[in-house]
């Protein structure tokens, strides 16, 4: 008479709950998929609601009130718009670029020797800014040179505004040469030295650029600038590159104004898709079999049919939010807003958006940029207006958006099953943890009657 092995009771045991556990597992395992579908899905949804109300945003922003701003003849500058420029044609003239101050002092090489006595004044503007140079101090080693000069005027916290450079000239010899930081006639330079041993070369006696303004003229209005870069009419830079006329040419932006509703466009279709997925019930047409099984023998030998994601023939395809009302609601909502009148009469197909049998959207461009040129006014308005496109569709989207909104409820309600179901399985799992020591503690016992009797037994046939 042979005893049950220790390790067959926990084998046992385990087999036993198991099997006992198996159909509840599943349960909890669908449930669990599920609630983390529905949680995706809403985060989906709302993902798809902020892309749509941020296209909204863009529409009641600078989408209309887009310029564009080009010059007839570029070498005379560029331009920047913005959407303050007000439209039209202007002329314009420039007679004069504006430049920085530059002057010079000749030296025989980058190596020459700086002055042990004096000083050298650097002034700039009008009222003047300046430093003062105190060889004394700069050279008390007596071994500084005119490049160790470069870099302390560079390098001074009283820098007034100039910046030094050497130019080598050939043969060794190079040019000291200051340059005022800001252009214009009111920053120019002036150097003032005193006791250097040769004032004459250490007041950079040499003129290279002139301090000048820019004179240039809009419509014949004359106007002086110390910088090239200007701004005398709302919205418009000029930055000057050269002298010369060129015509500036300021008008609605329509490529901008098209991009902004084309966005809107591919957010509506976008977040259209979105809900149909997620609130979808397709049954599969039973007629596309036959299609099938003319194709078999074709396709006999090819792999791709043994494809996994092959649905099958009559079985409903269900999106997790198909017992969502309030979605499919918002689908109908958005849709039929596309066919509403504004306020001021027009509607999305006044300007060329269209709907097709699939309810997306797409626009007709030529029909999109005849509505602009007619009244782009009345157009802005349909979108932006009281009452408008805008406020329509943010009025059927922020109660899913909004704290504490549709979205919010339903992720709250979502997380509370979630925990619900946690301390659920949790519970199942102490309960079938005591199912198996109960199991356990029966096989061993028997283990133990098995053995006891075998002892009994033996002592008969000793």
């Amino acid at each position: 008479m042979s005893t049950m092995p220790a390790s067959n009771s926990s084998l046992m045991a385990q087999q036993l709950v198991a099997a006992e556990r198996m159909a509840q597992d599943e349960i909890y395992a669908e449930k669990e998929a599920n609630l983390e579908a529905q949680a995706d899905a809403y985060d989906t949804l709302e993902s798809a609601l902020k892309a749509m109300q941020s296209d909204l945003a863009a529409l009641d922003g600078d989408a209309f009130d887009a310029k564009k701003g080009s010059l007839s003849n570029e070498s005379v500058g560029t331009v920047d718009i913005d959407s303050a420029a007000p439209a039209g044609i202007y002329d314009i003239e420039v007679t004069q670029l504006a430049k920085q101050h530059k002057i010079s002092s000749s030296f025989a090489s980058a190596a020459e020797p700086l002055p042990t006595t004096g000083t050298v004044e650097i002034a700039v503007g009008t009222p003047p800014e300046s430093m003062v140079i105190d060889f004394s101090v700069v050279n008390a080693s007596g071994a500084a040179t005119v490049t160790d000069l470069v870099d302390y005027i560079n390098d001074a916290p009283d820098n007034p505004g100039v910046t030094a450079a050497l130019i080598q000239t050939g043969d060794g010899e190079v040019e000291l040469m200051l340059s005022g930081d800001d252009s214009g006639a009111q920053n120019n330079l002036t150097v003032t030295a005193t006791g250097t041993g040769n004032d004459a070369q250490w007041s950079f006696p040499n003129e290279l650029n002139p301090a000048q303004d820019a004179h240039f003229s809009i419509d014949g209005v004359p106007i002086t600038s110390s910088s090239n870069q200007v701004e005398v009419i709302d919205g418009v830079t000029l930055d000057l590159k050269q002298v010369g006329s060129t015509t500036l040419t300021v008008e609605q932006d329509i490529e901008a104004t098209q991009d902004a509703v084309e966005e809107f466009i591919d957010s509506f279709n976008t977040l259209m898709t979105t809900i149909d997925e997620l609130t979808q019930t397709v049954t599969v047409d039973t007629d596309d079999s036959e299609d099938s099984e003319d194709d078999e023998d074709a396709d006999e030998d090819d792999d791709s049919d043994e494809d996994e994601d092959t649905v099958e023939v009559g079985v409903d395809e269900v999106g997790v939010l198909k017992g969502d009302s309030s979605v499919r609601m918002l689908r109908s909502d958005l849709r039929e807003l596309v066919f509403v009148p504004a306020p001021n009469g027009m509607t999305l197909s006044d300007i060329g958006v269209e709907m097709d049998r699939d309810g997306q959207l797409s626009l007709n461009e030529e029909k999109f940029e005849e509505a602009l040129a007619n009244d782009s006014g009345a157009v802005e308005e349909m979108f932006a207006g009281p009452g408008g496109i805008i406020e329509s569709f943010d009025a059927k989207i922020d109660p899913f958006l909004s704290s504490s909104g549709i979205i919010d409820v339903k992720q709250d309600s979502i997380e509370t099953q979630q925990r619900t179901l946690e301390d659920d399985m949790a519970e199942f799992d102490y309960r079938m943890e005591m199912k198996y020591e109960l199991y356990l503690s029966q096989f061993v016992a028997a283990e133990q009657y098995q053995t006891q009797m075998l002892a009994t037994s033996q002592m008969f046939y000793a």
